[in-house]
């Protein structure tokens, strides 16, 4: 099953930091972000972004996981249900079905 993968923006990710952060951690959060600069930049970010739940040290904890490795991000924020056991034990089928739902929940997050 291939997943469509979206183009994100610069401003994609400011939309979501003035959406998650308060109005006080804003400006910062963007300085935060701003120092990743790696693979998949934006997509990393907004990945960041979700799984800090406007914490600006939960923030700096997941730039920090992306500059080892950027998967490490996205895998928690985009397909959570998928970082289990459950789902290694799964059936081809129910792994089609979590993946596809983890899909629909990250992009209801994102574009809300």
């Amino acid at each position: 099953m291939d997943l469509p993968i979206r183009a994100m923006t610069q401003a994609d990710v400011e939309r979501l930091v003035r959406r998650e952060f308060s109005p006080a951690d804003v400006e910062q959060a963007l300085t935060i972000l701003g120092e990743y600069t790696d693979r998949e930049t934006q997509r990393v970010r907004a990945a960041a972004i979700k799984l800090s739940d406007g914490d600006l040290t939960h923030l700096r904890q997941a730039l920090s996981v992306a500059q080892v490795d950027w998967r490490d991000v996205l895998a928690p924020a985009e397909f959570p249900s998928q970082c289990g056991k459950r789902f290694d034990q799964s059936t081809e089928p129910e792994k089609e079905a979590i993946r596809r739902k983890d899909w629909e929940v990250y992009w209801r997050w994102f574009d809300r």
